[in-house]
């Protein structure tokens, strides 16, 4: 039986399987109403950052075109006349049920209040698993939660000496 083949854009990015090829906003896991470029800007140089712990792995060449991809991410939605004219290539989906986005929302803050205070009590490891259940969010009006998350997760993981949701 042979191996399936290797996704990066699942395995470093998150991206869902059934959602090939992936937007510009998935490569940066931002909204597409976000407008600041500084913040496009620093979601390109985060996603780069953690793609940067593969490139000297198995998957090299993979890193590279995905560092390539996020690069032209970056320039296509900073510049609103490249933004523009690909947004128009996007397909129009329905929006998503509300509901649905604020139940997730909430349960998302009482996973936070739990890891913050797991942390207060020097339980690294349950804060660890939780936080990595907490960065694998597939609604994409939760994944700037997800990132933020991913930041909390490497500022503790820095702080106590240990990687936490290694994603490989």
């Amino acid at each position: 039986m042979s191996e399936p083949e290797f996704d990066p854009y699942h395995k470093w990015l998150g991206v869902p399987t059934d959602q090939r090829p992936p937007t510009n906003y998935q490569l940066l896991a931002i909204s597409p109403d976000e407008q600041d470029g500084e913040v496009i800007e620093e979601a390109g140089m985060m996603r780069s950052a953690h793609l940067r712990s593969f490139q000297t792995g198995p998957h090299a060449d993979e890193c590279t075109r995905l560092l390539t991809e996020i690069a032209a991410a970056v320039d296509t939605l900073r510049d609103p006349h490249k933004r523009t004219a690909y947004d128009s290539t996007l397909p129009k989906s329905p929006p998503k049920a509300a509901a649905t986005d604020d139940k997730q929302l909430a349960k998302l803050d009482k996973q936070k209040q739990r890891v913050e205070s797991l942390l207060k009590q020097s339980e690294f490891d349950q804060a660890r698993e939780l936080l990595d259940k907490m960065s694998f969010l597939e609604n994409p009006r939760l994944r700037e939660a997800r990132v933020v998350g991913d930041e909390v997760a490497a500022t503790i993981g820095n702080r106590f000496g240990f990687r936490i949701g290694g994603r490989h």
